[in-house]
């Protein structure tokens, strides 16, 4: 069953969780730091997971009203794989060469209607 995309508050992929409400990125129930834009961007891959975002169309969502460098949206991406440990053995973002981003993994989407899982404390 497809839970609908207003009502997902969980997305869970590999050792990961994020929660939307709360605005965590979790591994293993450990909260893993993340600068705004870096989960803004996060959660859009992982809403529209099933296609490429262009470059272009990911600066308009995350910078709405304001024109950026194409260098800021690098610069997330880069803090994103650091935080998720992307390396050539576990990938979740895939560029597309002169068109994008792609979220690649299997994902799974929920709205955590059976509670929510434990956070431990963040890290000092």
């Amino acid at each position: 069953m497809t839970v609908p995309r207003h009502r997902v508050r969980f997305y869970d992929f590999g050792r990961f969780r994020v929660d939307t409400a709360r605005r965590l990125l979790l591994r293993e129930q450990t909260v893993v730091s993340l600068p705004a834009k870096a989960f803004d961007l996060l959660t859009l891959l992982l809403e529209e997971r099933d296609r490429a975002l262009r470059r272009t169309e990911l600066l308009a969502a995350l910078w709405p009203d304001v024109t950026v460098e194409d260098g800021n949206l690098s610069v997330n991406v880069s803090m994103l794989r650091k935080a998720l440990r992307d390396d050539a053995a576990t990938s979740y973002i895939e560029t597309l060469p002169r068109v994008g981003y792609r979220f690649s993994g299997n994902v799974l989407a929920h709205s955590g209607e059976q509670g929510p899982a434990q956070v431990a404390s963040r890290p000092s």
